[in-house]
């Protein structure tokens, strides 16, 4: 296949508690962003066929179940069309924390291994024959062949690529008869992996393979001498929690209820559907009978699974959804835990690490003290400001994709980390995609006690609120919910923290500005924080606005690279010749600043000059 397009970088969005976007298109070896213009087919044979095979099956299996969410769910599962899912679907499968079990990854390709070797193993504990040697040869060949084709049936993604090369390694070390440990092989194939490629050791995937396998191989030792129903059950088990938090760590958040969906969704998809359905597509391709039916079977429990799956996702319990982000505190403690039970002094080294966690939980921020943070949303605008008790969010943000909003991303992951259940005040300044596109998604995460501009009560010019005893908005222009003139009537508004001031005009133009110019006198608008208007845009952040409200620091929220050309050059020289300090989420990351009844008492930027050198921005 021969592509043409324009080739375009990747996202640099860095952001608290989301796992950086370079260092996860450096793990996933994408190094650019191509806009195709066009495309020429130029496949070989073998990869005609395999795509052939495909297609076949994913019409065979749609004329066979009747019921659309059971196709989409074995389609995804059997050969990797994760995109058979629909939206709805989809985001229910990643609100119960499940979404990676009906994801081809190295949990599958395991797995399938893991059920080869034990189907072929089923005959010798009945019988054996005189010539029988106990020769593994067969059972090695089978899986390796069995598990390598399931990785190319799923599309032959790069967890599979890697899945399949340790299934391979372990079973031919043992068919070898190398007296060399299992988990020593997988430790030489991950040295491997990182000698051909070291950014891999940043991709998610990496560790959701080798961790997942480690875990397996783990579970095999630990559950010697038990049955094998009660041995299978714990390993899936096992894996999938092992796979729930690695994709916790990596992508968003764990809940209790996602521990509990993982226990009740592992054993039925990878102990019956996966395996059943699996051997349906083998007779399917090798025009063997009863192809049919075992894929019916194989999809027989999934209307209780699905009808389970509706009912958890429409509770409400807190206790279950209340979501965790894990954090790098998280992974230190889990990994001296470990070495604490390995260790002679054990009590001691426990003791300690319970000092550690008790000291990470603690707010270290004193409880009259302020953060608001600019969030790097890429292309659109989010602001947040918190205190010990108080939640305050300015506009949500764009979209990553069509399903995917950069609240999901990115938003809601920050409030998370902070432990918020409640926003007290949102405010959304008009309804343009790039500032209001994860409201839906903010709102069935958490609880909003006030809401202004787009989506809630009208912003009134005048206006005066109080968020609690130190904060007060003041609104300036617009209402918010022009639908011809978003733009124009933007929710201009000036926060006043003890006495520092944070203007936020949403995306008004010079137009706009002149008339809140013209309507309030410069005491009023005099600001310390000024988010520059339209993301720094020619047609704003004029030298009469700059003028007047006399900032210390201006602020512009764009993307790297945007197709808009913010903030414009004309802007960023009009304040670079005020003397202005300025910041730049494209190039900065989230910048927070501490406020407390002395003023701004700390800046931070996510990129700094000690970022590692694959954050860092040359260009």
């Amino acid at each position: 296949m021969i592509v043409e397009g324009r080739l375009k970088t990747v996202s640099s969005q860095l952001s608290p508690q989301v796992w950086p976007d370079q260092a996860t298109a450096l793990g996933s070896q994408r190094f650019g962003v191509l806009s195709i213009h066009a495309v020429h087919n130029q496949t070989d044979a073998f990869t005609d066929a395999v795509q052939r095979s495909r297609i076949i099956l994913s019409h065979w299996m749609s004329t066979t179940l009747t019921s659309t969410d059971s196709n989409s769910l074995m389609q995804a599962l059997l050969i990797g069309r994760s995109d058979a899912l629909d939206t709805e679907m989809w985001h229910r499968l990643k609100r119960l924390g499940i979404a990676h079990v009906v994801v081809v990854s190295g949990l599958h390709i395991g797995l399938i291994a893991l059920f080869s070797w034990t189907l072929l193993s089923l005959p010798r504990k009945f019988f054996r024959l005189p010539s029988d040697t106990g020769s593994i040869a067969l059972h090695c060949v089978v899986s390796i062949a069995v598990s390598g084709g399931y990785a190319l049936l799923s599309g032959w993604q790069l967890p599979a690529q890697r899945a399949t090369m340790m299934v391979g390694a372990l079973l031919l070390t043992r068919w070898g008869g190398l007296s060399v440990g299992s988990m020593t092989v997988l430790a030489l194939i991950a040295l491997i992996v990182l000698g051909i490629d070291l950014f891999s050791a940043l991709s998610a995937s990496f560790w959701l393979t080798f961790g997942v396998t480690a875990t397996i191989l783990w579970l095999l030792t630990l559950t010697k001498g038990m049955t094998p129903v009660v041995r299978l059950l714990l390993i899936q088990s096992g894996a999938a929690i092992a796979g729930g938090i690695a994709s916790a760590f990596f992508f968003g958040e764990l809940s209790l209820a996602s521990v509990i969906t993982n226990l009740v969704a592992v054993p039925i998809i990878t102990s019956w559907c996966l395996p059943v359905g699996l051997l349906s597509v083998i007779a399917e391709l090798s025009a063997l009978p009863g192809a049919t039916w075992l894929l019916t079977t194989a999809a027989l429990p999934l209307p209780f699974f699905l009808e389970l799956l509706t009912k958890l996702d429409g509770l409400t319990s807190p206790t279950l959804f209340r979501a965790h982000s894990p954090h790098w505190g998280t992974l230190i403690i889990a990994v001296l835990t470990i070495v604490a039970i390995n260790s002679r002094r054990t009590v001691r080294m426990t003791a300690l690490l319970l000092l550690v966690l008790v000291g990470l939980r603690l707010d270290s921020a004193d409880d009259l003290s302020y953060r608001f943070a600019v969030i790097d949303i890429g292309q659109g605008t989010a602001l947040v400001l918190t205190s010990a008790q108080t939640t305050m969010v300015f506009d949500l943000g764009g979209w990553v994709h069509p399903e995917r909003s950069q609240a999901t991303k990115i938003l809601i992951p920050y409030l998370s980390s902070e432990g918020r259940g409640t926003i007290d005040h949102l405010l959304v300044s008009h309804g343009d995609a790039d500032h209001s596109a994860g409201l839906s998604d903010l709102r069935d995460r958490f609880s909003i006690q006030n809401a202004h501009g787009f989506g809630g009560r009208r912003c009134r010019p005048g206006q005066r609120q109080w968020l609690d005893a130190y904060v007060e908005i003041v609104f300036l222009s617009g209402s918010g919910q022009s639908i011809n003139q978003p733009n124009a009537d933007s929710c201009t508004v000036i926060l006043m923290v003890f006495d520092t001031r944070i203007l936020i005009p949403g995306d008004i133009g010079s137009a706009q500005e002149r008339e809140t110019v013209a309507y309030w006198n410069e005491k009023q608008l005099t600001t310390d924080n000024l988010l520059a208007s339209h993301h720094g845009s020619k047609t704003s952040s004029s030298a009469t606005w700059l003028h007047r409200t006399s900032p210390t620091f201006v602020i512009y929220s764009a993307a790297l690279q945007n197709r808009f050309g913010h903030p414009h050059p004309e802007v960023t020289e009009r304040v670079d010749r005020w003397a202005l300090s300025s910041f730049n989420t494209a190039r900065s990351g989230t910048v927070t600043f501490t406020i407390d009844a002395r003023g701004i008492s700390a800046i931070n930027t996510m990129r700094t000059t000690s970022s590692p050198y694959w954050l860092a921005l040359d260009y």
